[in-house]
């Protein structure tokens, strides 16, 4: 007999399956005691497909009851099965390469419809791939969303190249070829110019790094064609050949005797700029009698003669040769003459110095010459004799003659002393006489304006802010030095400023210069009695009504006075009423007087009153000040006011001026 036990379905369970993960029994993730002999709602014998069900959730019950045989009472656990979309990687590839071939991206050879943002390995993660540095082998493609994952295969051979054909064992290049890419449209041959184009070439037959494509041509070196993977055991020896651009020279007058003998054109042809002397092997047009470049005056024609050469490879080149006929004519050196030089000079061409009418087929000997061409430079300071001979060897030339030229030969003297930077004050006007250098004793300094030293700057020219001088030291046995720059900075502080009224004075102050200066902002004021020039006025001159002063400042720095001067006019004026006296008779304050009213206001009157609003005082220009006894009628006593406040009308009566009322106190 077998007891019955409880049921018991286990608790809760959850579990998360991919849609690619196959079918699952569900009773090998019974909770923790359920009797397995209990049974899963809608499912035959605890069979899950994830690949049927739906993607998240899924809700199965699982149920222990009497059907489950020896069980008392029934109990239910509920099963959360979440199916995740396993993620599609597509279906394996495969694909040949040789190394040669372009890069490209291993997820291209992917079948199907992958999904994107996988990884590959081995090899870059994001499946980009190099034939030429890449290896055979399986490249793995995973691609997860975090919990299930999807892998494929791509399977690469990668097959070396063949060995390159080669034509041509020895390739022939011209020093420049043409290039449109180029900037001047020609440029070097480079290894990339070998051919067949595209070819890998080496150094050598057994060399492992293959030579940069854009490295020049070497010539008479010789290069190995080879794969680009240096698998190829049979390279190709090419030899290189660099072939000068031909040259025709340059644009040539001869001129010939009639009776010279026959002479070869080709010395005789100046150079190309470029390419340098006249290439022997070329051919005139019209040709020669002699059918090759020896022109002879008695079979010849003078005229113009084309001399072409072409080397069959490089751009054909092309002279003008012009023969000119001349009848013979006497020697003639020319007259001796001096030339003076300084060591920084450049060569000179002393055929360029002669005169009009020398022969000029002669020859300088001397020292310091060669080929008529003097240096002064290598020559050194002193003085040098070079002679001129003229003599009957030369074609066209009857006699001899000489002539001899003294060249004098200077040092040159040290550059000037000075201080890159001069500053000055805008306001002293200062001049190119103010530039400061020094030179050696007994040299003289020459001031430019500019880095040719072509224009002098005289000494009254004005200093100007940021100007650029030159100087320049010679003396009488030498040349003149390299220069010395020196820019110049013009300083000008702000004008001084006025305070607010700082213009306006009280003519019962007896201002003076002083009271103006302790008005004005700045350091170092100076006043001046006019907008220009002058001098500073004393600080103890009286100021005067309606009278314009000029003033400056001074940065205390710089010591440089502002070339602006700030225009004050000065108002001395009537300035208001006392508002008390004191007639006790100590001559301090012992009358009422209102300063210089008279003056401004000559037809002015006052009139004062007691508390009780009685006349005690009455006056005007023409009467004494008062001194605190009343002038009006009625007044008791002496008429000698007590001590108090009393209260005055004033009127100007200008006609233009409000009168004015106020109170002001007496006291004894």
């Amino acid at each position: 007999v077998i007891a019955s036990i409880p049921a018991n379905a286990g608790g809760e369970v959850g579990l998360t399956f991919c849609s690619t993960a196959g079918v699952q029994n569900l009773f090998d993730s019974l909770g923790e005691g359920a009797n397995p002999n209990g049974r899963f709602v809608g499912l035959e014998n605890g069979i899950f497909d994830p690949s049927t069900a739906a993607l998240g959730d899924n809700f199965i019950s699982f149920t222990v009851d009497a059907e489950s045989g020896c069980v008392t009472g029934s109990d239910t656990a509920l099963y959360t099965i979440n199916v995740l979309l396993t993620p599609d990687a597509g279906q394996d590839g495969s694909i040949e390469l040789i190394r040669n071939d372009p890069p490209f991206n291993l997820f291209s050879e992917l079948e199907g419809t992958p999904d994107q943002g996988g990884t590959w390995s081995p090899g870059n993660a994001d499946g980009s791939f190099d034939p030429a540095t890449g290896t055979s082998g399986n490249y793995t493609y995973t691609v997860t969303n975090g919990t299930c994952s999807d892998t494929s295969i791509v399977i690469v051979s990668i097959i070396d190249e063949p060995c390159p054909i080669v034509d041509r064992t020895i390739q022939s290049f011209c020093r420049l070829i043409d290039d449109p890419a180029a900037p001047s449209g020609k440029r070097a041959p480079r290894i990339r110019d070998l051919t067949p184009l595209g070819t890998t070439w080496y150094d050598s037959r057994v060399e492992t790094d293959p030579s940069p494509r854009n490295q020049p041509l070497i010539a008479d070196h010789v290069y190995y064609a080879g794969n680009a993977t240096g698998t190829c055991d049979n390279r190709t020896r090419v030899i290189v050949r660099i072939l000068e651009e031909p040259s025709a020279g340059s644009n040539t007058t001869i001129t010939v005797c009639e009776g010279d003998n026959a002479i070869d054109l080709i010395p005789l042809i100046g150079d190309d700029s470029e390419f340098g002397p006249a290439d022997i092997g070329g051919t005139f047009s019209p040709s020669f009698a002699s059918n090759s470049t020896i022109f002879d005056p008695s079979l010849d024609a003078e005229g113009q003669y084309t001399y072409t050469v072409d080397n069959g490879l490089c751009d054909i080149a092309t002279s003008i040769i012009t023969i000119e006929f001349s009848v013979s004519e006497d020697a003639n050196a020319g007259e001796p003459f001096p030339l003076s030089f300084c060591t920084t000079d450049e060569d000179v061409n002393l055929f360029t110095e002669l005169a009009d009418g020398v022969t000029m087929t002669g020859t300088f000997v001397g020292e310091g010459v060669t080929d008529g061409v003097f240096s002064p430079s290598t020559s050194g300071e002193g003085n040098f004799e070079i002679i001129y001979n003229v003599g009957e060897d030369l074609s066209c030339v009857a006699g001899a003659d000489s002539a001899t030229i003294t060249i004098s030969v200077r040092g040159v003297s040290e550059a000037p002393v000075a201080d890159a930077e001069q500053s000055f004050c805008l306001v002293n006007n200062n001049t190119v006489a103010d530039l400061v250098a020094s030179v050696t004793s007994g040299e003289s300094l020459v001031w430019y304006e500019n880095e040719d030293l072509m224009t002098v700057a005289p000494a009254t020219t004005p200093l100007q802010n940021g100007a650029v001088f030159y100087a320049v030291a010679s003396g009488e046995d030498t040349c003149g030095s390299p220069s010395t720059m020196v820019s110049v900075t013009m300083n000008d502080p702000d004008a001084p400023t006025l305070q607010l009224e700082g213009n306006e004075f009280c003519r019962s102050d007896n201002p003076t210069l002083q009271d103006l200066l302790d008005n004005i902002n700045g350091s170092g004021i100076q006043i001046y009695a006019s907008i220009t020039g002058g001098t500073p006025l004393a600080s103890t001159t009286e100021l005067q009504d309606d009278v314009q002063y000029f003033a400056t400042a001074t940065d205390a720095t710089l010591g440089c006075e502002s070339s602006e001067r700030l225009a004050i006019r000065v108002e001395v004026n009537f300035c208001g009423i006392p508002e008390g006296f004191s007639p006790n008779g100590d001559n301090i304050n012992d009358s009422f007087v209102i300063p210089d009213i008279a003056i401004d206001f000559p037809n002015y009157n006052i009139e004062v009153y007691n508390r009780w609003g009685n006349l005690v005082f009455k006056g005007n220009a023409s009467t004494p000040d008062w001194n605190g006894i009343s002038n009006q009628s009625g007044t008791v006593g002496d008429g000698v006011l007590p001590v108090g406040v009393y209260f005055y009308i004033l009127n100007y009566n200008d006609g233009a001026t409000t009168s004015e009322q106020g109170k002001l106190y007496l006291s004894r």
